[in-house]
């Protein structure tokens, strides 16, 4: 986030806790009714939910919407986007992180 003044940081901030806060109301929105939420195995070992890929989403999108230039890795969706390709993902390692 090089060059961002402090007035730009503190837009991103309060977007970023208003996102969070509102991915937290999904969770529990999910949470309240479990016995109809579903839950598949991935790929990359594991159990995933509906709960956690469209949480996911929705941060990644609303992230997108506060600062565009950003890139992300999410636990859901890092083996779609890289798989078993190494060098991909070192390839994106590279890249500022904050």
């Amino acid at each position: 986030m090089k060059g961002l003044g402090e007035k730009e940081l503190n837009r991103i901030l309060k977007g970023v806790i208003s996102t969070a806060r509102e991915a937290g109301e999904k969770l529990m929105r999910y949470q309240r009714r479990l016995d109809k939420l579903k839950t598949s195995n991935k790929a990359a070992m594991g159990m995933v939910s509906e709960a956690d890929i469209q949480t996911e989403k929705f941060i990644i999108k609303e992230l997108k919407k506060l600062y565009p230039e950003a890139r992300f890795l999410a636990e859901e969706s890092a083996f779609e986007q890289f798989g078993q390709n190494t060098d991909k993902y070192q390839a994106f390692s590279k890249l500022p992180w904050c």
